[in-house]
């Protein structure tokens, strides 16, 4: 599956993000983010060139969350190295291999 975000702005911002909730554990490497999966990984691939990407983990306090997604939850920030008043932004998600 392919994830494309287009934008275009009067000027270029200061920073540009792009963000992904992703419950699992994370490994995070230039150009290919892997989310732990039940059976196998989600493979995210994206431009290095044009983003470096940052992992957050997000606590949960919420009963009816954490019911359901566990103690926390993770949050893949994709920033822009460059940010630019135009552009697009191209991800590429696929299954891994199972362990």
């Amino acid at each position: 599956m392919t994830v494309e975000d287009r934008w275009e702005l009067r000027r270029p911002p200061s920073s540009l993000a792009l963000c992904l909730m992703a419950h699992g554990e994370i490994d995070a490497s230039p150009g290919l983010v892997s989310v732990a999966g039940r059976s196998r990984p989600l493979l995210v691939h994206y431009d290095p060139d044009a983003f470096t990407a940052d992992v957050e983990r997000l606590p949960l306090d919420d009963p009816k969350l954490s019911g359901v997604w566990g103690d926390h939850l993770h949050r893949i920030v994709l920033r822009a190295t460059t940010p630019r008043a135009s552009g697009t932004a191209r991800l590429v998600m696929k299954p891994g291999a199972a362990p």
